[in-house]
């Protein structure tokens, strides 16, 4: 079952940013089309269409060579090849994406997690972003 999740942004400086996203899928689309996530398996043939031998990534011809296949993961410049074994989940890594430039970034499963945060947290920007967590509520 997917439950809504209030996603609190709480910049360095700025006010904190409080939204809602109706399941994963939305934290995923969103971190796509914001903040540049990649997520996708190379095969040796991928590589061999984009890259010659002198030219292809370490990490990748290496993962390639023992795994077979590989992931190639982040957001940004900030990319990296796996083993499918050692990758992150495309979620963990939508969530990265989304909360890279925050001092602080929660993702809060409705209404138990929300609520909670809303009576406790202490961190930075606390007031503003207790505040931002219960108007959600």
């Amino acid at each position: 079952m997917n439950t809504s999740i209030i996603v609190v942004e709480i910049p360095h400086q700025r006010p904190p940013l409080v939204w809602e996203a109706l399941n994963n899928e939305q934290i995923i689309d969103i971190a796509y089309s914001q903040h540049d996530l990649y997520y996708a398996q190379w095969t040796p043939e991928d590589a061999a269409d984009c890259f010659d031998a002198d030219d292809m990534p370490g990490d990748l011809g290496a993962i390639l060579k023992s795994h077979g296949v590989a992931l190639e993961a982040g957001y940004g410049d900030h990319k990296e090849f796996y083993a499918l074994a050692d990758a992150e989940s495309e979620l963990d890594v939508a969530k990265e994406a989304i909360a890279h430039d925050l001092a602080r970034c929660f993702f809060l499963t409705m209404p138990e997690e929300a609520r909670e945060f809303a009576e406790s947290y202490s961190g930075h920007q606390a007031v503003e972003a207790r505040l931002a967590v219960k108007e959600k509520l």
